[in-house]
């Protein structure tokens, strides 16, 4: 699966008429679950929300971001087949993560 696929897939998710139980239903960083421990210290926390996934040197955080000021993003990360240890691998996630909440309002 690309990450391309999996934003048109949280596009949808977004605009479904369930789309708010699956969003509720995702991590928040810093806050609970997969993410609890991740992006702490930023301000990632209430807005980010991302699932992991991991499987044999492949890393994924997919979700919703909300910069501070208030746009909305969708993103899809993949590290695919890496030779750094796993935590490094989360953390160029979370820093990614972390520049796109200062990204400017679009004019």
């Amino acid at each position: 699966v690309t990450p391309q696929c999996i934003v048109t897939l949280l596009r949808a998710m977004w605009n479904h008429e369930y789309g708010n139980y699956f969003f509720e239903s995702l991590p928040i960083a810093g806050i609970d679950r997969s993410l609890k421990d991740r992006m702490t210290g930023s301000a990632a926390p209430e807005n980010v929300h991302a699932k992991t996934g991991y499987i044999g040197h492949v890393r994924c955080l997919s979700g919703y971001l909300k910069t501070l000021d208030d746009e909305n993003i969708v993103f899809s990360i993949i590290a695919n087949n890496y030779t750094v240890p796993t935590s490094l691998a989360n953390n160029i996630q979370d820093r990614v993560c972390e520049r796109l909440l200062h990204l400017p309002r679009r004019r």
